[in-house]
């Protein structure tokens, strides 16, 4: 069943490559192991972006258009690529993002061995991962000329009076402080 589901071919693959070394080296896991770059990011936006594109659950075409019931013949790229807009496509092949591919993201990628270090590989991947999506969402989306919400207009108008408050605060707590530099004991023991 899993080895069918085009979302989950990242996994399958990984887990094929796992037991066929298992099988090399004659053992048996107990407990198969957990997304590899776990370790080795600490952003939970980057930890999320990376598991749902490497299960295959990121919204793009090919995941929302499975959400609607469309053909996934017709789930073509909303950016104007005429192709499916499969993970695939997102992540490397997509014509309207100009940001760099993401390459494969597999534990046993050949990057990965190239690099010898997964703490860099699997950080870097995650930015590139990040700017893309990022891209991505920005183009779909288009520009917000009209608030989605009438209190987002208020936003900038409410920034600045916050900013101004801020601003007042500071000179409050400096005016607490004694204009030489020094420890409050030794001007209490000068006077």
């Amino acid at each position: 069943m899993c080895a069918q589901s085009a979302r989950l071919e990242v996994a399958v693959a990984e887990m094929r490559q796992l037991a066929a070394e298992d099988a090399r080296d004659n053992t048996q896991r107990m407990q198969w192991p957990g997304a590899p770059y776990l370790p080795y990011v600490d952003s939970k936006y980057h930890v999320r972006l990376l598991a749902m594109a490497r299960l295959g659950l990121l919204p793009i075409e090919m995941e929302e258009g499975r959400w609607r019931g469309i053909r996934r013949e017709e789930r073509l790229c909303t950016l104007g690529c005429g192709v499916v807009g499969d993970l695939h496509h997102f992540l490397n092949t997509c014509a309207a993002l100009t940001t760099d591919g993401v390459g494969a993201l597999d534990r046993y990628s050949t990057e990965l061995e190239s690099t010898k270090s997964p703490l860099f590989f699997w950080r870097a991947k995650a930015g590139k991962l990040e700017r893309r999506w990022r891209e991505r969402t920005c183009t779909v989306s288009g520009p917000r000329a009209i608030p989605e919400n009438p209190a987002d207009a208020q936003d900038d108008a409410v920034q600045a009076d916050v900013d101004a408050e801020l601003t007042i605060a500071f000179e409050d707590i400096r005016s607490f402080f004694p204009s030489v530099p020094g420890n409050r004991a030794q001007h209490s023991r000068a006077t």
